[in-house]
């Protein structure tokens, strides 16, 4: 995930923003812990710390500035190491909206360089919307019914369409 994103997106927005943050962490750090947050489904900020603190190669990874302990099972100070709970809320309330919208407008755009033809189809919708035409109430005449070329006066956007049902197919106009 963060290999995508690139280092050259994170540490451009980073130098749009206030570079360092509280403990003389990089800001970018902080970035990839909240991309991390978002991906792993953590809600709380306490739970993003509580999951780092269990797994400290990722501290490394996201790039926090490590306080060295040569006893420790890494060599660093974990619980030292991270931001408080506080602090993470903190910096994820005070992130510039602009930056946020220009880093998600960049992870599409890597995306679509990384995945060839993302984005041509949004989405399909295989809902049948009836229209609310005459020619859909089965009480009311209406000669030529299933002409194709007629289109019905009440929805001009309109087309006629085949609904498979068990045991029968019907034709409505539907959207």
């Amino acid at each position: 995930m963060l290999s995508l994103i690139g280092r050259w997106l994170i540490e451009g927005l980073a130098r749009r923003s206030n570079c360092y943050g509280s403990h003389g962490h990089p800001f970018s750090a902080y970035l990839k812990a909240f991309l991390l947050r978002i991906r792993e489904g953590l809600i709380a900020a306490s739970q993003l710390r509580d999951f780092l603190c269990r797994h400290p190669l990722l501290i490394i990874e996201l790039g926090f500035d490590l306080r060295l302990d040569p006893s420790a099972d890494y060599g660093f100070d974990v619980e030292a190491t991270l931001p408080t709970r506080y602090w993470f809320g903190e910096k994820l309330r005070k992130l510039d909206h602009a930056l946020l919208s220009d880093l998600l407008a960049a992870t599409v755009t890597a995306l679509k360089e990384e995945i060839p033809g993302l984005g041509s189809v949004v989405a399909f919708d295989v809902k049948h919307i009836y229209s609310w035409v005459k020619e859909n109430n089965w009480r009311a005449y209406v000669p030529d019914r299933y002409d194709k070329m007629r289109i019905p006066l009440g929805d001009p956007d309109c087309k006629l369409g085949v609904k498979r049902e068990p045991q029968q197919r019907t034709l409505r106009w539907n959207h």
